[in-house]
Order: structure tokens, then C-alpha cells, then sequence
């Protein structure tokens, strides 16, 4: 199963035609703000598919992107195991 994850970023520049920069890293991104026109420099917004879906407080975007990197980290001890995406079928065949 999967699902679709919308990510915090923090915003850094606001255009006037709905579209604002974000940090990606350590490069920009251009998203829309059409959704959440009321977005400001320095606000934390939920991005999704290059757009802004909601704007939301800086300790709860803290508190996602420490829960993203407890995530990566516990997937990158899971990679690391010897049987880590085998299938039925693969495990038959060796």
C-alpha cells in the first residue's frame, strides 16, 4: 500500500501571482499558493504535487520533518537486513 505525503517547507519569497519560493535543502523551489493565498515569508506551509495545501505553525512543521527523519533513518536500518524486500517467490528460488 501507498500513500501520498505532503511535506513541510519553509516559505521564502511571495510573488504577487500566487506562486512563492520555498527551501528545498539548500536550493529554491517555485510552488503555487493559490490554495493558501494568505501564505507570508517565513510561514511553513504543507506542499503537495508543487502546491502549497495549508499553512501550519513552526513547531508542528519542526515536529513532522523530525518524525521524516526517524522515518529515513529507521528505513535505512531496514535496508541494511539481509532479507529486506525479498519476495516469497525470490526467497524460493536461492
Amino acid at each position: 500500500m501507498q500513500m501520498c505525503v505532503a511535506i513541510p517547507y519553509k516559505v521564502l519569497e511571495v510573488s504577487g501571482n500566487g506562486r512563492a519560493q520555498i527551501e528545498v535543502g539548500s536550493t529554491r523551489q517555485e510552488i503555487s499558493t493559490l490554495l493558501v493565498p494568505e501564505v507570508t515569508v517565513g510561514d511553513y506551509v504543507l506542499v503537495y504535487l508543487g502546491s502549497a495545501t495549508a499553512r501550519i505553525e513552526e513547531q508542528d512543521a519542526m515536529e513532522v520533518m523530525s518524525l521524516f527523519e526517524e522515518i529515513a533513518e529507521a528505513e535505512t536500518l531496514l535496508d541494511s537486513y539481509p532479507l529486506r524486500g525479498r519476495s516469497k517467490k525470490t526467497e524460493g528460488q536461492q
